[in-house]
């Protein structure tokens, strides 16, 4: 009796295992069909450059600011459809960077550091120099 029992339990527990490895798969999966494959987003992360204001065909969809500010994830819509005209510019109107995105090229993400900007692929993201102590302006 005890060794079925432990054959049992043995079994319950490879089964809770396979599910949430399978579970697991679907959720973080770049190909999974949970995360809405060709959905392109484009997010603006501030890591130690100044405050800036995000254009997308002319519009201004997004303020970004460093350390702790949002960074927002924007994707298509019916008011933006693509391909997209992006401007990055600091508060006094000062142009930082201008890119094209028509959603042809995977995720992408614009770094605002201190000395640059950059526009990469998202998964590259995060990368370059360690984040300076404040932010500039």
């Amino acid at each position: 009796m005890g060794n079925r029992a432990r054959f049992g339990l043995g079994v319950s527990i490879a089964g809770l295992l396979f599910v949430l490895a399978i579970g697991g798969y679907l959720f973080w999966s770049p190909t999974s069909p949970l995360s809405s494959p060709g959905q392109f987003s484009l997010t603006v992360v501030s890591i130690d450059g100044p405050p800036v204001d995000v254009r997308i065909n002319g519009v201004v969809v997004a303020h970004v600011v460093c350390h702790g500010g949002s960074n927002p994830a924007m994707t298509p819509s019916a008011s933006f459809p693509l391909p997209w005209a992006v401007t990055v510019t600091k508060a006094d109107g000062t142009v930082l960077g201008t890119w094209t995105e028509a959603g042809n090229n995977g995720d992408r993400m614009i770094e605002i550091r201190a000395g640059y900007v950059d526009e990469v692929a998202a998964e590259l993201g995060g990368g370059g120099p360690p984040p300076g102590p404040t932010c500039t302006s």
